[in-house]
């Protein structure tokens, strides 16, 4: 069985990815779809979709295939912040972590003769569909507030281009075309921001909140089409009962789900602090779950919350009813 945990960047997928993997069945691989770490992948956030060709779902099929067999996991050279002894002794010898968290996932998968494979990658969100059709998988994914995604995103002047989307033309017609008609309004098509009351960061308010409506409309069709392969989690209710929430989810991709993994999760979730400590973001680090769910109301303004109610409305508004989700 393989599985694909995905969500939009900073919606918990690596808490999820992670906590899923503390299971002795699993083997964790981090992030096959990011262009950024790992060579040969064509494209940012690829799709495969009704509209692509021949030659590109026969590509991504080739580059699944190897990835599932661990072949040719190459990483890009990139180097993460922290520069710590370890890690400054790394990159002397012209390696980084990407290159470990690869082989060593190749290793486990020789060795210890894992019976599950997990994909953890918000960058495959679009390859969902063409995952549960093509290999049979379970695709889990992590949905957060918009406000808390964007919160966190500010935090690390996260931008992203939505030219990458543009450059398929498959993704652009089927997912982005109708959606980016509403982008205009905002004036996000030339950087001209209509409301300039909207704190230094508007850009990424505005860019994140359309593109959290992006792929969470394309995960509520899919869900709609596939509502046994694709479990839809929200990180709140993580953050909130992780026990009884994990406990569910183990049992919906027949993993053991046993007194070992149960107090694990619980000490992760326990912590005393919010804020990440580490700046390696693919690190599971303990954390205070429960204030974690509202943080994002520290840093939010009333106008910001109004334009992403405004613009995600229609998704977020099915998942996120309650009043104090949408009040500061």
């Amino acid at each position: 069985m393989n599985i694909l945990v995905t969500g939009v960047p900073r919606s918990g997928t690596t808490f999820l990815g992670r906590s899923i993997a503390l299971s002795s069945e699993v083997n964790y691989l981090w992030e096959p779809f990011n262009k950024n770490y790992r060579r040969r992948i064509p494209d940012v956030y690829p799709y495969i979709g009704n509209k692509s060709s021949k030659e590109k779902k026969e590509k991504y099929r080739q580059i699944v295939s190897e990835t599932l067999e661990f072949k040719k996991l190459k990483p890009n050279i990139r180097f993460l912040p922290d520069n710590n002894i370890i890690e400054v002794f790394l990159k002397k010898l012209g390696v980084n972590r990407t290159f470990f968290r690869y082989n060593w996932a190749k290793v486990k998968n020789i060795f210890l003769n894992k019976e599950v494979t997990l994909f953890k990658d918000p960058f495959g969100i679009f390859l969902s569909e063409f995952l549960m059709k093509e290999f049979d998988f379970k695709v889990i994914v992590a949905i957060r507030h918009p406000a808390a995604v964007i919160n966190s995103r500010k935090k690390l002047d996260f931008h992203f281009s939505f030219d990458f989307w543009r450059q398929q033309n498959d993704l652009y017609d089927e997912q982005f075309r109708e959606i980016e008609t509403k982008m205009k309004k905002y004036g996000r098509n030339n950087n001209v921001q209509v409301d300039s009351s909207l704190t230094e960061n508007k850009n990424i308010v505005i860019d994140s909140a359309f593109h959290w409506l992006t792929c969470y409309n394309y995960i509520v069709q899919l869900k709609n089409k596939h509502p046994d392969n694709l479990l839809l989690v929200k990180h709140e209710d993580l953050c909130l009962d992780p026990i009884k929430e994990f406990e569910s989810i183990y049992n919906h991709v027949n993993l053991e789900y046993n007194n070992k993994i149960s107090s694990e999760i619980k000490e992760v979730t326990s912590g005393d602090k919010t804020e990440q400590n580490s700046k390696d973001l693919a690190k599971l680090e303990k954390r205070n779950a429960k204030e974690l769910i509202f943080k994002w109301k520290e840093k939010t303004s009333k106008r910001e919350l109004n334009h992403i109610e405004k613009i995600t409305g229609e998704i977020s508004k099915c998942y996120y009813k309650r009043s104090d989700f949408w009040e500061i």
